[in-house]
């Protein structure tokens, strides 16, 4: 990586450009040090949120096995983590715990149904109080490709899961709780997807001026994942993409001075594994 990048300096732009390979498309990241944006998409903003969400921190609980669990007592309202992006209303004092699951468990069966995961997986506990409706956070794009029919909501009930219909919004979809509880948001497999995404950039802690650049779905179970491998490194803030990308499709990465990059392309896509990473 060129000498002139000066982590001290929030003055500093480097402009880094992705390639989408199979549509000749480049799409143009600026990159500017510590300032932190909030997330755009031309497209779904103009799907405007009228429901009036009162932000909350969760407690955080680590069980002896490193799971993360989430805790949070509220009053009736509607409600939304700052942590998780998980949603829900009430008409009551409620009391939840919840923590981000393992796609891996219902694999076989998403493959089966013929859908696939588009946001975190939720394990939702209800302890006390009784929920009116769950939104849980999605990072499809709403263009014009998609219906409502597209989307699932996997739920949790006494005898297993099930997939159920939903109301989907701009970053969530919607479901009211009756008998189940829902679990993560689903699309179908055979629709092609356009996704939110983030870029995350960290200063290797390991190797002199290199820099792990990360394409991923706008997930926090997969941001979760490259912040505990890039623990130690040097986070630095950038700009999300005003732009949505689209899913399963390869891209590579150049930047604004003279580098070396690897690998040479890689396939945006939804993983419960780390993610691979270009180094530059």
């Amino acid at each position: 990586m060129s000498s002139s990048l000066r982590t001290s300096s929030c003055k500093f732009k480097l402009e880094i450009i992705f390639h989408n390979i199979e549509l000749d498309l480049f799409i143009f990241i600026y990159i500017i040090l510590f300032i932190s944006p909030g997330r755009t998409c031309e497209f779904c903003s103009v799907f405007v949120d009228h429901e009036h969400w009162q932000p909350f921190e969760p407690t955080r609980v680590t069980a002896v096995d490193e799971t993360v669990k989430y805790r949070i007592s509220v009053t009736r309202g509607s409600h939304e983590c700052r942590v998780t992006g998980l949603r829900w209303q009430s008409f009551c004092n409620v009391e939840l715990e919840y923590s981000l699951g393992d796609w891996d468990l219902y694999s076989d069966l998403l493959e089966k149904k013929g859908f696939v995961s588009c946001g975190p997986l939720m394990d939702l506990r209800v302890i006390s109080g009784q929920l009116a409706a769950v939104h849980l956070p999605h990072f499809i794009c709403l263009d014009t490709q998609h219906r409502w029919r597209d989307f699932r909501m996997l739920c949790a009930e006494d005898t297993g899961v099930s997939l159920e219909d939903c109301l989907i919004s701009q970053f969530h979809a919607v479901q009211f709780c009756h008998t189940f509880i829902p679990m993560a948001v689903l699309v179908s497999s055979g629709v092609p997807v356009k996704a939110h995404c983030d870029i995350l950039i960290y200063l290797s802690s390991t190797a002199h001026q290199t820099l792990h650049v990360y394409l991923i779905p706008g997930d926090v179970k997969m941001k979760e994942s490259v912040e505990k491998r890039e623990k130690g490194s040097v986070k630095i803030c950038t700009t999300w993409p005003d732009v949505s990308l689209q899913m399963k499709q390869h891209y590579t990465l150049s930047t604004s001075c003279s580098s070396q990059i690897t690998p040479q392309k890689l396939k945006l896509r939804y993983t419960s594994k780390t993610p691979n990473f270009f180094k530059t």
